[in-house]
């Protein structure tokens, strides 16, 4: 938990050791400046580092935090995480999946054929 300033408020130890291994030269008293700005560029969305992912929860008055470490699911793309998920559920079925995407048309076309 940290001010709107950046300053650590309390912070679990858990918490400061996935800061210090994926910002080393970060205070212990703060937020990284590299967190800090992408909290302010971004303040609603997780900042996924290198090693973990932080996910913000901001109120008027404190910026509450919780970092995990990377699993290989961060490093899907939307489409693929959109795809997996219908997967999981199972409602793809991939012939219909492409009906109401829009894609350019050298994405379809058979290899050795010229676009129209």
């Amino acid at each position: 938990m940290a001010d709107l300033g950046g300053a650590f408020c309390f912070a679990e130890e858990k918490f400061v050791t996935l800061m210090k291994s994926e910002w080393p030269g970060a205070s212990p008293h703060a937020l990284p400046i590299e967190l800090f700005n992408s909290l302010q560029r971004t303040p609603r969305l997780a900042i996924y580092g290198h090693a973990i992912v932080v996910a913000p929860f901001l109120t008027k008055t404190l910026i509450f935090l919780r970092a995990r470490l990377r699993e290989p699911i961060d490093s899907l793309t939307r489409r693929e995480r959109e795809i997996a998920e219908l997967v999981v559920v199972g409602d793809f079925a991939f012939d219909g999946y492409l009906d109401d995407r829009p894609i350019g048309s050298g994405v379809t076309q058979d290899h050795g054929e010229t676009p129209s």
